[in-house]
């Protein structure tokens, strides 16, 4: 009977900090086999990217090699992920609403719609009140973040003198409510 031997060729597989490649090591494979690899992080982080033979790879947590006809490398990278909590009471809609994860150096935008009749009231991002506005946006997330929204009914007060006298100041005026009208 003749006895058919494959050359084996080596892959090498390192799954850094946070995280880990199974199997990791030297692992000998037979040419033309195929092999797969699996990528885990660990909890709170992402598989970031993956170096496989100097090239770059986007992160996935599985990688196979397929035909093998040459010795391989590849090493894992992990990157945090990190939590934006948006929380909003009703007249209007926040959008994403709830907690969202985002990746260590991505951007995370919240959009934010009051209803018809309706304003943003008080606004605290990261537990501090700042301006209202309808857009909030963290570039190159580094952490945890929190947006607090309030809506509150908005309403249009009209001023005007008769004809015996003046009223200061007169016209049009939108006052949220709870706000001064002056």
């Amino acid at each position: 009977f003749p006895v058919t031997i494959f050359p084996l060729h080596t892959i090498t597989a390192s799954g850094g900090q946070n995280g880990t490649i199974t199997p990791s090591g030297a692992i000998d494979v037979p040419e033309g086999s195929s092999f797969t690899l699996t990528i885990t992080p660990d909890p709170g982080y992402t598989v970031d990217l993956l170096v496989v033979d100097s090239n770059l790879v986007s992160g996935t947590t599985t990688y196979t090699f397929n035909d093998v006809s040459s010795d391989h490398f590849i090493q894992a990278f992990f990157a945090p992920l990190y939590t934006v909590t948006v929380t909003a009471n009703g007249g209007g809609t926040v959008s994403p609403l709830g907690s969202t994860v985002v990746v260590e150096g991505a951007s995370s935008t919240i959009t934010i719609t009051p209803d018809p009749g309706f304003a943003v009231k008080t606004l605290r991002v990261d537990g501090v009140t700042t301006t209202p506005t309808t857009t909030v946006v963290f570039n190159d997330v580094d952490g945890d973040h929190t947006v607090d929204v309030v809506f509150a009914p908005q309403y249009r007060i009209v001023v005007t003198g008769g004809v015996h006298g003046t009223i200061a100041p007169s016209g049009t005026s939108t006052v949220v409510e709870g706000d001064d009208a002056l």
